[in-house]
């Protein structure tokens, strides 16, 4: 196999609603599109036209995350997937696995999936003898994967996720913004803390809410931002009713942009439970926005504690307000952590390392025979 020849690629993604995966399959699709033909196959989501037009063909198939497949949905799959003429699949997420199977048994090709989040025991990824590599987007994730997915280590990639910055604008300095308002005859607005993604258990966001309880009761005065959705919303919300901070919180669901919200943050939250990487995280500090985290598994591959973004035990809603009071009452430390994080962006986590060490497990994928095959 011929590596960097055009590839014709299947990528077969999960519900395309706001979340770091959604994120992280628009900023590949983006760049693959440059070089490559790509068919899109997804149940859907807020933001499945928006990533459709990277592809040349799309497919949404409502009960594509159905555990089984009707022989009608088969067999449209297997047909218009057929019909793109495709060299491989990528599952762009672990839950896009099942039917990236359905396609590689049926078309008989070799399947790449990415992994974003840890497993809990062997068998976690629903991996079948057609995935020839496994992408993990930090380094924790790889060991877990080895470790307690019982995965080979020499199929398992370390790929972290990238950040096109030229398409995340930063936000204006505090000196800058104060000089605005000043001239325009109006107060100094209330600062906005902000959550980007989805609002499940393993993201913690009742402990944002909990933080936020703390800091009004502290007479620290911000306004807060939940974007997105999930099984946790109708729960949060009663929380934060029960603690009195309902008031001071805005639930944004449906089509939302990281691009365009994350500016308009002064803090940026990921209070998660577990985190392999956090792409949220990335995308507030390419946008400056500086950025306070739980210390778990991949964020520490991120985050330099007190250097490019402050960290707070999991599990601890006052630690976590104590962080966010840190940067909030602190204009200046806002500033210096907000440069420190874009300045890790640029280093660190570039959408070209991405996109290579992507397409170089898909050359890899199409050289590998079947004695590299994973539950051969």
């Amino acid at each position: 196999m011929s590596a960097g020849r055009p590839l014709r690629i299947l990528l077969v993604a999960e519900a395309l609603g706001t979340s770091g995966v959604t994120s992280y399959c628009r900023n590949l699709m983006r760049a693959l599109s440059r070089r490559h033909k790509l068919m899109l196959v997804s149940p859907g989501g807020d933001h499945a036209d928006r990533l459709g037009r990277f592809a040349e063909r799309t497919l949404v198939l409502h009960w594509l995350e159905r555990r089984w497949l009707s022989l009608f949905i088969r067999g449209r799959l297997l047909a218009e997937a057929g019909a793109f003429h495709p060299d491989l699949v990528h599952a762009l997420s672990g839950h896009a696995a099942r039917p990236a199977r359905v396609l590689s048994q049926g078309l008989g090709l070799p399947v790449v999936v990415t992994a974003h989040h840890y497993v809990e025991r062997a068998g976690g990824l629903r991996l079948h003898p057609r995935v020839r590599r496994i992408l993990a987007v930090s380094q924790a994730l790889r060991e877990n994967l080895v470790n307690t997915g019982r995965i080979p280590r020499e199929l398992v990639s370390v790929v972290p996720n990238g950040i096109d910055l030229s398409e995340y604008g930063s936000r204006p300095e505090p000196a800058t913004a104060r000089a605005e308002a000043a001239a325009s005859g109006l107060a100094p607005r209330i600062p906005v803390v902000g959550f980007f993604g989805r609002l499940t258990v393993r993201k913690g966001p009742e402990y944002l809410v909990r933080a936020a309880a703390i800091l009004e009761k502290d007479g620290v005065e911000a306004e807060y931002l939940f974007a997105g959705d999930g099984p946790e919303r109708r729960r949060i919300e009663k929380l934060a009713g029960q603690l009195g901070v309902r008031k001071r919180i805005t639930f944004r669901e449906g089509y939302v942009d990281g691009r365009d919200l994350l500016p308009a943050l002064d803090v940026f939250v990921a209070p998660s439970l577990q985190e392999a990487l956090g792409i949220g995280i990335l995308e507030a500090m390419a946008c400056g926005v500086p950025v306070v985290a739980s210390a778990v598994g991949g964020v520490f591959a991120v985050i330099r504690d007190g250097e490019n973004g402050l960290l707070a035990p999991p599990r601890d809603g006052e630690a976590l307000a104590g962080r966010i009071r840190e940067l909030l009452l602190n204009p200046g430390r806002r500033l210096e952590m907000a440069r420190a994080g874009r300045e890790t962006v640029e280093r660190s986590f570039s959408l070209p390392v991405m996109v290579g060490g992507t397409e170089e497990a898909y050359y890899a994928a199409l050289d590998a025979g079947d004695s590299q095959a994973i539950g051969k």
